[in-house]
């Protein structure tokens, strides 16, 4: 069988769909959205329309939604690391 560490060093998400890992799935989406609402942000002030800047606030609240989301699913892949190197019995 495997040893000791390399059993360790392998990890199986928690939170999965589709068989792949929902976190690494999911952390994408914040990361761009909060990235994209910048830009908005800088072209509401060079062409001075306060709807890009509200176009910014919708996506930074939908970046701040998805990235709770991510937070979740990491927490379960979290524990389960922490149950499996910590926790052993």
């Amino acid at each position: 069988g495997k040893g000791a560490a390399a059993s360790l060093l392998h990890m199986e998400s928690r939170a999965r769909l589709f068989g792949h890992s929902l976190h690494q799935i999911l952390i994408v989406f914040p990361l761009g959205l909060l990235n994209t609402s910048v830009g908005f942000d800088v072209v509401g002030l060079i062409v001075r329309r306060p709807l890009w800047a509200e176009m910014a606030y919708y996506i930074t609240v939908t970046g701040v939604l998805g990235g709770l989301a991510a937070i979740v699913a990491g927490f379960v892949d979290f524990r389960a690391i922490c149950k499996r190197v910590f926790w052993r019995g």
